[in-house]
Formats: structure tokens, sequence, C-alpha cells
């Protein structure tokens, strides 16, 4: 099962009441709030203000998403409370600071230790923790996503998985079927040959998505597709996407 929604650090410019009216109007089903923008980890005013409101639409907070990278500067416990305030039942954490090129092998063990004690930590609250899929990381790469999830062990660490490149679709599925096991939500987008610096409307990109949503359309897991890196930062352009996605999971789950 396929639910829709948004990744609140797409919109960095606008205040939560805003992000949650536009949401809401698009016809999102919940809202991811940033904690490098939105929400601050340890701010619990508002993240009980934001999570009320955000309730109050009829959204759902899908996750809290955190940019705890697993630092040894860091502290885990202020996300965890101001996830728990929120009422956030994800939290969304980073592998690092570094490519999995770059990060040295101790390090790199360091790392999984302090996300497998996140995500244990988090579980007995309710909680559930999952690693942002993503470059400058641990998770920059299939081969070292899948080694750190299997570092943790028994830990209930997932990931999520976004697009870096696309290509060939048939990459992206064979990186969805390996990293299913774990796999929490996705994050939707489409760029150009640009990159980063060339966001496309995502219905250019149905060759690609259509193909990857289809595998979890009509699946008994409730997941969400949350949009991130709209084209322009347009809300304009956000609502085309909304309405895109949202038609292609109906289409599919027909």
């Amino acid at each position: 099962m396929l639910r829709t929604g948004l990744v609140s650090a797409t919109f960095r410019g606008l205040e939560p009441a805003a992000i949650i009216e536009l949401a809401a109007q698009a016809g999102c089903d919940g809202i991811e709030w940033s904690g490098d923008v939105h929400v601050p980890a340890g701010e619990l005013e508002l993240a009980r203000t934001v999570g009320e409101a955000t309730r109050a639409a009829g959204l759902s907070v899908i996750a809290y998403d955190s940019y705890y990278r697993a630092t040894p500067e860091e502290t885990f416990q202020p996300v965890l409370d101001t996830a728990l305030t929120l009422g956030a039942p994800l939290i969304r954490v980073w592998a690092g600071r570094k490519s999995s090129a770059d990060m040295p092998p101790r390090e790199r063990l360091d790392v999984a230790a302090r996300l497998a004690v996140a995500a244990r930590t988090a579980a007995r609250s309710g909680l559930r923790v999952a690693t942002e899929y993503h470059k400058w990381s641990l998770t920059d790469e299939l081969e070292t996503a899948l080694q750190l999830l299997r570092e943790v062990g028994p830990s209930p660490l997932e990931t999520l998985w976004q697009g870096f490149r696309f290509g060939d679709v048939r990459d992206a599925e064979a990186e969805l079927e390996a990293l299913e096991p774990w796999l929490a939500n996705l994050h939707v987008f489409f760029w150009g040959p640009g990159g980063f610096k060339d966001r496309r409307p995502l219905r250019e990109g149905a060759a690609f998505w259509q193909p990857l949503l289809a595998r979890y359309a009509k699946d008994d897991v409730e997941r969400h597709a949350s949009l991130e890196f709209v084209a322009g930062d347009a809300p304009e352009q956000f609502r085309d996407d909304v309405a895109c996605l949202q038609g292609w999971i109906r289409a599919l789950q027909d």
C-alpha cells in the first residue's frame, strides 16, 4: 500500500503552517518534517504545535527527518524527544558525514554502532529509525548500504530509498529488491542529465518511476512515497507532481 507525502525541506522558505496548507490542498496523505529548518531538535513546544496542526489538517506525520549523522559530537536523545513530541513514527538519520569511499574502517564501524544504539533506543519508545539513502554517507552505494544494515545486526535499523541516477530502471529495481527487507519509505523526484540542478516535472519520469511504484502499490505493508526536489521549488509544480503521483498509484492499484 502506497500513500503520498511531502518532505518539508522541499520548501525551506515556507513556514510550517504554509507547508501544511500546501500539502493538504494538494491532497497529500502526510508530511515528513525536517529538523534542519522546520522542527529543530530540542524545540519541543514547536514540535508539539507542528504535530497537532498537521493532524488537525487531516494529514499524518510520516517521519521526523532529523539529520542526525551518528558522529561522536552528536546526542540522539533530543532527536528522539522531538520525534515523540511531534508524533512521528519514524526518525530519518544519516550514516555519517563522508562518502563510503572516504570513510576509514574504524569510523565506519563507529557510525554503525551509534546507529544501532539509536535504533534500539527509539524502538523502546515505539519508534523506528531509517537511514537516508544518499551521497556523502555510507548509503551512497548499494553494497555499502547493505554492509551497514547487516553490521547493525539485530538492531531494527531500516532505510529509505531514492534514485541517484535516472537511467536504466532495471538498476533501480535491483537496488530495491536488495534493500526490500529493510525498506521503510521512498523519496520521489526526477532529474535530467544535469542532476540536482536539472530538476524536472515528475511526469517526465513515468518510465522510471511507474515500474518501481508497481512493486509496492498493492503490497500489504504501508509505505509512503514522499515528494522532494520539486522543479523550480514551485508550489504549482508540486501540486502537479502530487496529482501525477497519485494518478500513477491509483492506476497501479486498480
